[in-house]
């Protein structure tokens, strides 16, 4: 006999079992039986949530940590500079960045007049990209060869928006009542309880509505 598989929490989940069973699931707080279905849930929708906004509202990593991204040049006002495009991932600090190509000597440890992490309004609380200045950018470039900064900060949001876990909680809710609930076949002999319909493979129309507010749009200043 094999132990049960437990389903726990990954470190992105967006709340808590708990949290479900007490916004109007039905679910008695001391009744576990729903528990390992309930984190199944909330893993699948913290995990959906994020590919579809492109946000990283939970990290997976250990803070501080570093990154590696592509670097972008770009010209302003016929200058060269570059840009950093932390893409689905979000930065709450950044403390360190190293520009790497292959150009001779080309690995350069950067000071903070060299880059600027934008935007610099922090909007959300957190950075999406940064902007290096122009004269770093043209001694490393090298034609045909994608320039790489390891950007070293503290990723993720400080906290994931009430919003985005009150969507989480309610499609929850809905997925387990959709996806988990049993028919009793015991009026009929030799029927077999059955699922009464699987949970949706998407988020709902009104979360991704949600969701298109925190997407991001590329920033240079």
């Amino acid at each position: 006999m094999t132990d049960a598989i437990v389903t726990v929490l990954e470190p992105w989940a967006f709340t808590t079992e708990a949290k479900v069973k007490q916004q109007g699931s039905g679910i008695l707080p001391t009744d576990s039986s729903q528990d390992d279905n309930i984190r199944f849930l909330i893993n699948a929708f913290s995990d959906l949530a994020m590919r579809y906004s492109e946000r990283e509202f939970r990290t997976t990593v250990t803070n501080p940590a570093t990154r590696t991204f592509g670097v972008s040049p770009f010209k302003v006002y016929g200058a060269d500079a570059g840009y950093v495009d932390f893409g689905k991932f979000d930065a709450q600090t950044v403390t360190g960045v190293v520009l790497n190509s292959q150009a001779p000597g080309s690995t350069t440890t950067l000071d903070t007049t060299m880059y600027q992490p934008v935007p610099v309004e922090k909007w959300d609380g957190v950075y999406t990209g940064l902007n290096i200045t122009g004269y770093v950018i043209s001694s490393a470039s090298l034609p045909g060869i994608t320039i790489t900064a390891d950007v070293t900060g503290n990723w993720g949001w400080a906290t994931v928006p009430d919003i985005v876990v009150r969507d989480c909680v309610e499609t929850v809710k809905t997925w387990l009542r959709m996806g988990y609930q049993v028919r009793s076949g015991q009026s009929i002999p030799g029927a077999l309880a059955a699922e009464t319909q699987l949970f949706p493979a998407d988020l709902p129309n009104s979360v991704k509505t949600h969701l298109d507010g925190f997407k991001n749009i590329t920033v240079f200043c």
